[in-house]
């Protein structure tokens, strides 16, 4: 007698029933594959907040990737997702957001979960991680990753807890401490908005209308009523590769009667539309030795 195989469930009896399962396991197989992609990751930010904040738009200065730590409460990770059952059905979403400290260990993991309408084309969704005083932040370097259902990671990125205002700047003539920066697009010789809240302030900019790409700095003057100091920033433009794309320079002399300094310097061209497409980033650095600042930029 010629030996074969008997399945316990008797399949090896009935081909037919062997087949039967086969196909269910390649229908099955191509639900969760469907399933897997109903979401398309389009954008990824970071803002600071308190235990109930919402969001501010995608284009604001409030979405940084550096914190002060004697500012900062709760860190928030916004999520842009590209719904792709939009105006078919709706869907619930459990995003695992995981919060790793500068020595690589697991800080934090809120989860996201919320029914998508069918009628989202995008879904924005959030939530962060922290505490409801300020100054409790390691200063450092730390990681997010972002599961899909726990089971698959799309997306990883960081954001930086700096010291801030404990430790003077000192310049080569004297000393000023890092408040904040922001970006703005003009053509050669625009002026900056005069409020931060200003809505020209944004890190998002179009391709087609884009000719310099500024940033302004702004520095509180450890010299103010005492005497006036040259300040040199260097600001060093990065592309997503790593390459250096432009290092415009900032030399000022900084009276001794301004409390705080508001200075800028760009990169770019006179004519819009020749920016490459990509995310930039943007180091600040203190005559050129110490880095004191960075934040990112998008031309889409």
């Amino acid at each position: 007698m010629t030996p074969r195989f008997v399945s316990p469930t008797g399949v090896g009896r009935h081909p037919w029933l062997l087949l039967l399962l086969l196909l269910c396991l390649a229908v099955a197989s191509l639900s969760r594959a469907e399933d897997a992609a109903t979401l398309e990751l389009a954008e990824v930010g970071f803002f600071e907040g308190d235990a109930d904040e919402d969001p501010p738009e995608w284009d604001s200065p409030a979405l940084v990737e550096s914190f002060e730590r004697k500012r900062v409460r709760y860190i928030y990770t916004l999520v842009s997702l590209k719904n792709k059952l939009w105006q078919k059905r709706g869907q619930d979403v459990r995003l695992r957001v995981r919060y790793y400290a500068p020595d690589g260990s697991l800080f934090g993991e809120p989860v996201i979960e919320y029914h998508v309408p069918a009628d989202w084309e995008y879904a924005d969704l959030w939530t962060g991680w922290g505490w409801d005083d300020s100054s409790r932040w390691e200063a450092g370097r730390y990681r997010i990753e972002i599961w899909n259902g726990g089971s698959e990671l799309i997306a990883e990125k960081h954001f930086d807890i700096t010291p801030g205002k404990d430790t003077p700047l000192q310049s080569s003539t004297g000393s000023v401490t890092f408040d904040k920066m922001a970006f703005f697009e003009a053509g050669d010789d625009d002026a900056p908005p005069e409020d931060w809240s200003d809505p020209r302030l944004r890190n998002r900019f179009a391709q087609a209308q884009t000719r310099f790409v500024y940033t302004l700095v702004s520095l509180e003057n450890l010299q103010w009523r005492q005497r006036a100091q040259d300040v040199v920033i260097h600001l060093r433009y990065y592309l997503s590769n790593g390459e250096l794309f432009g290092n415009p320079v900032i030399d000022y002399r900084v009276p001794a009667d301004w409390e705080h300094a508001e200075l800028w310097n760009g990169w770019g061209w006179s004519e819009a539309g020749k920016w490459k497409r990509d995310r930039y980033r943007v180091e600040l650095w203190l005559d050129n030795r110490r880095k004191i600042g960075e934040s990112h930029f998008e031309i889409f």
